[in-house]
């Protein structure tokens, strides 16, 4: 089962490694995946580095409240990452590619709108939640 939980998070980090929206933090360590969605289009106010993060808590926070997916956030080098920790060894690729399709989605989705330069889209819930795929 251990053996099943790390190939799923190596597959998931060579899906993310070369999707060109996304952006691998580093190669998945055990069974944690760590990475940025990248949007295509700049804020218009915001410095591009910002703006990725206040997008990627948006995607976080919008995956959890609609009961979607539970991906945790954390932080690297002062940027916001989103974190899976793929830990149920009945998650498999197809699931992790749905996943990332979602936050694919989510991402694309995001009104730079509603993420504006003087609004903290900071998230207080389940900063250590484990990255968990809801069947």
């Amino acid at each position: 089962m251990v053996d099943a939980t790390l190939a799923t998070a190596s597959a998931a980090g060579e899906r993310v490694a070369a999707a060109p929206d996304l952006d691998l933090a580093a190669e998945p360590s055990l069974t944690t995946v760590v990475f940025r969605y990248l949007p295509g289009d700049d804020h218009p106010d915001l410095p591009r580095d910002l703006w990725v993060d206040r997008c990627n808590r948006a995607i976080r926070e919008r995956l959890l409240d609609d009961g979607e997916a539970v991906v945790a956030r954390t932080e690297l080098d002062g940027r916001t990452h989103l974190k899976l920790t793929l830990l149920d060894p009945r998650t498999d690729a197809a699931d992790v590619e749905a996943l990332l399709d979602r936050i694919r989605e989510r991402g694309a989705a995001v009104d730079p709108g509603d993420v504006t330069a003087g609004a903290d889209a900071g998230d207080d819930r389940s900063e250590g939640t484990e990255g968990v795929i809801d069947r």
